[in-house]
């Protein structure tokens, strides 16, 4: 994955792109507060390698308290169920908004402050 933001800040997480997932919150009997759980368990590790990767390459200033850009590049590997003839495009899972969901909370409170201050989102996969 490559991270542009702003034009400011550039780096590169390798590694396969993980989704957000689905997260459930559930109560148990007798509890004040739910238990949230999040569907992808893989997630964790991506969403902690992209955030230490954002800590290495961040600005001083950091966390950004004004609006942001993030163009995002998403490079997965081709599955081999994927006919010869379709395009490189991956048209598969995983979602694309799921991935930048994901980065958009593993950069929260490292390159900026709240993901709400996302205002333009250029992504591909």
């Amino acid at each position: 994955m490559s991270l542009t933001l702003d034009g400011v800040i550039t780096f590169t997480v390798y590694g396969i792109p993980q989704t957000k997932g689905s997260t459930k919150a559930f109560f148990n009997k007798g509890m004040k507060f739910p238990v949230i759980t999040n569907m992808n368990t893989k997630n964790k590790p991506w969403a902690q390698t992209v955030s230490a990767m954002a800590q290495e390459h961040r600005l001083e200033g950091c966390p950004y308290k004004g609006p942001i850009k993030l163009s995002l590049i998403f490079r997965m590997p081709i599955p081999k169920s994927l006919p010869k003839r379709t395009p490189s495009f991956m048209v598969k899972a995983p979602d694309l908004d799921k991935m930048v969901r994901s980065i958009k909370d593993s950069l929260s409170g490292v390159l900026y402050r709240d993901d709400r201050q996302v205002v333009c989102v250029e992504a591909h996969k």
